[in-house]
């Protein structure tokens, strides 16, 4: 089912993005679609697998293409190893954090990073970061190193920052245009821009 997240006053099923996910009629597999608005829709702490859809980032630059110009917002999303299989794609996102498989991260715009986790003993693999605009730290991972992340691709992002992940990932980055340096081990890089900050 399609469920719509909207708290500019209009009529919708849900008025913030943790109060969809919580509803027991939210089932796994389900879409959430957040309408544009000025005002943030919360943060979310996921344990189902969700498609998370906003309208896009950017949409006034080219006028005349958009009913309304206005992104959704989201403060922050953390994907649980339980929300395995979460597409999110077309919002605007202060930070994501994913320590979830089969994760497609798509389309949007992060306005601070995108870390890969390895906290728990799950293994995780299969996490495609493409097509992104991401922010002021773009991607990073934290420092548990509880287990690894395997068959990362990150492709086709414009970064304003580097990459920087140790030996517990691996995978392929190409095609992106990268502000500043990476740190990798376990990748193939190809097919990169990247411009040096300093």
């Amino acid at each position: 089912k399609i469920w719509r997240v909207n708290n500019t006053g209009l009529a919708a099923d849900f008025t913030t993005l943790q109060q969809a996910h919580d509803d027991a009629l939210v089932l796994a597999g389900d879409t959430i679609h957040l309408e544009p608005s000025v005002s943030s829709y919360g943060s979310l702490n996921a344990y189902k697998r969700l498609i998370i859809i906003g309208p896009g980032y950017y949409l006034a630059q080219n006028f005349g293409l958009q009913a309304n110009v206005t992104p959704a917002l989201v403060d922050d999303i953390h994907l649980d190893p339980t929300s395995d299989a979460t597409v999110i794609t077309g919002i605007t996102i202060n930070n994501v954090f994913i320590n979830a498989s089969n994760v497609i991260f798509m389309r949007n715009r992060v306005i601070n990073r995108v870390t890969l986790s390895t906290l728990g003993t799950t293994p995780t693999s299969n996490i495609t970061i493409a097509q992104n605009s991401l922010g002021s730290y773009s991607i990073d991972h934290d420092f548990a190193n509880s287990h690894g992340v395997s068959n990362v691709l990150i492709t086709n992002n414009i970064m304003n920052s580097g990459i920087e992940l140790n030996s517990f990932f691996s995978g392929i980055i190409e095609n992106n245009f990268v502000t500043n340096n990476i740190t990798v081990e376990n990748f193939l890089v190809r097919n990169n821009i990247f411009i040096s900050s300093g």
